[in-house]
């Protein structure tokens, strides 16, 4: 089975989550230098490995509603310190079948932690005026689709607009940064003072 397959099953139990290029922590450490930004692992079609693909449009379809269809996390923006070059505040909304487990990560305390298959993150990078000026996602794909980053799709675009600029099992820098916090399959999540209730 694919995933472009399985997504739409996903889908209708409503879905969410990621980063851009110089994806960064949001605790302000950036994990990494521009150096490591390529355009090698860029696809902005589909992506396979080991036979499992992760259709764009289908995330795109997945969070073309993402302020209304998933949790938006954090109570106040978040401080992000890699995205979009550090210094930036984002927004971040996870679907329904990863929320209770991204609540679960404390940044201040990381500990082994794993997303649901079918995960979907999404990071708005907002402006001085508290708009949205880019998106980056994250996508928990199947058991071998980038088995180096814990199966991971990342992407990043307008989201509201329905575009990618970037998008695979590394595009940019995101990998770089989220190494960091593998052990929390590569998630930072938000403290927990600072979650919606």
């Amino acid at each position: 089975m694919t995933i472009s397959r399985s997504l739409p099953i996903i889908l209708s139990s409503s879905l969410a989550l990621l980063l851009l290029p110089g994806c960064p922590s949001d605790d302000g450490d950036t994990g990494a230098d521009d150096s490591e930004t390529n355009g090698d692992d860029v696809d902005t079609d589909s992506d396979t490995t080991a036979g499992i693909e992760v259709d764009d449009q289908m995330i795109l379809d997945a969070v073309a509603n993402y302020q209304s269809d998933f949790t938006l996390i954090n109570a106040a923006p978040q401080a992000s310190g890699a995205h979009a070059g550090g210094g930036i505040d984002v927004n971040i909304y996870v679907n329904p079948v990863a929320e209770d487990a991204y609540r679960a990560v404390d940044p201040d305390n990381l500990a082994d932690a794993s997303m649901p298959v079918g995960t979907i993150i999404v990071k708005e990078h907002l402006d001085g005026m508290g708009g949205v000026s880019a998106s980056t996602v994250m996508y928990k794909a199947e058991a071998g689709y980038n088995p180096e980053f814990g199966d991971w799709w990342w992407g990043v675009g307008d989201l509201l607009g329905g575009s990618l600029n970037a998008s695979g099992q590394n595009p940019g820098m995101c990998t770089g940064c989220h190494v960091s916090v593998s052990q929390s399959d590569y998630v930072y999540g938000v403290p927990a003072g600072n979650q919606t209730p």
